[in-house]
């Protein structure tokens, strides 16, 4: 045994035994180290708290594609973003700490599912579907907790503050927030499923495994800032021919709007880097504008099913206070239904009036 350079023979040490023992191998320990010796630093430790341990949910992280990339490269790199995005958000919705994560999550699954239908000529159609339809799956599970979720947050909740003496609505938000709680529950079983499970894991071994590559045409070995050009024109094309009638649109016509405006959206997020990066902020910000008016009015549309969903699921409320609480909530509904129309044309004109940044 070694102290401190000085060798002390295990022979010396073999009579220590009990108290006495102990006290006289400390004597020899001392004599065994220099009078003016440092003692050794401590090792610092990191204390973990439950802080630390808190999930938290994530965005999605830029997508950058090397300039050089091929289609296929870029398919790869997208891929990879949008399933470590749906990983990095499922410990907080399995926690239900906090009601972003399960949008955070469905966002990942749309961004996975656009990015099947932006390469649809690249993959066959019964191998993407079969991917498209176990992400679809996921999809549904978590709708339910996020329409909830959009119901309180958008409108229960602003309406309350404007109307905070309103017994039926007190009455009604506290029915509403048991059903968010029961959604997100089911959500996070969901997720601890093994239907789960086995849907994740193959939609990953297909996409960061390269199983794609099996089955991919040609276009996946050619140059990705070409294929990028066509698509976001096509899909740019297809926006601007329903867009220039958006003052004029049904609830369909609109949901249709919001759909084209959410793949060019998608689009332009996944190839951005390939182009000047100022033009491509520009764009985005004026799509955003029109995405968040879209998603707005669908929202109202999905708050007057949720109406009647509580109605069904809420048989104990007194019936008198629930259409006291629906009057209210359709009528507010109403105002915001007829403000979200009048901005959209002005939303449209401002980003018609942007320069294709692809050109």
């Amino acid at each position: 045994m070694r102290f401190e350079g000085r060798q002390i023979g295990f022979r010396k040490l073999e009579g220590f035994r009990g108290k006495k023992g102990r006290m006289a191998a400390a004597r020899l320990r001392r004599k065994a180290t220099p009078p003016h010796s440092t003692p050794p630093a401590k090792t610092k430790r990191r204390i973990v708290t439950a802080v630390d341990t808190v999930p938290v949910f994530h965005k999605a992280q830029p997508i950058k594609i090397p300039p050089l990339a091929t289609v296929g490269e870029a398919f790869a790199v997208i891929g990879r973003s949008g399933l470590a995005h749906l990983r990095a958000n499922e410990a907080c919705v399995r926690t239900r700490r906090d009601r972003e994560g399960i949008h955070q999550l469905r966002v990942s699954v749309r961004r996975l599912r656009s990015a099947l239908v932006l390469f649809r000529d690249m993959i066959p159609g019964n191998e993407r579907r079969n991917v498209a339809r176990r992400l679809k799956w996921i999809a549904e599970q978590c709708a339910e907790a996020r329409e909830w979720d959009v119901f309180q947050d958008e409108l229960l909740i602003p309406l309350r503050s404007a109307l905070p003496d309103d017994p039926a609505l007190k009455d009604f938000a506290a029915e509403v927030e048991k059903i968010c709680r029961s959604a997100d529950t089911r959500a996070a079983d969901m997720l601890a499923g093994l239907q789960y499970a086995k849907n994740i894991l193959k939609v990953e071994a297909w996409w960061n495994g390269g199983g794609w590559r099996t089955v991919a045409t040609a276009l996946a070995a050619e140059r990705a800032s070409d294929f990028s050009r066509a698509r976001i024109r096509k899909f740019h094309q297809r926006l601007c021919k329903l867009g220039k009638r958006a003052g004029e649109l049904d609830e369909t016509g609109l949901h249709d709007l919001r759909i084209r405006t959410k793949k060019l959206r998608y689009a332009v997020g996944f190839f951005g880097s390939l182009f000047p990066n100022k033009s491509v902020r520009v764009y985005r910000t004026a799509l955003d504008k029109i995405q968040d008016c879209l998603g707005a009015l669908n929202d109202i549309v999905v708050a007057r099913q949720l109406l009647i969903a509580v109605e069904n699921r809420a048989p104990e409320l007194d019936l008198a206070m629930l259409e006291r609480a629906a009057d209210v909530i359709t009528g507010w509904s109403a105002v915001k239904w007829e403000t979200g129309l009048e901005q959209l044309p002005g939303s449209w004109r401002r980003f018609a009036d942007i320069r294709p940044f692809w050109k």
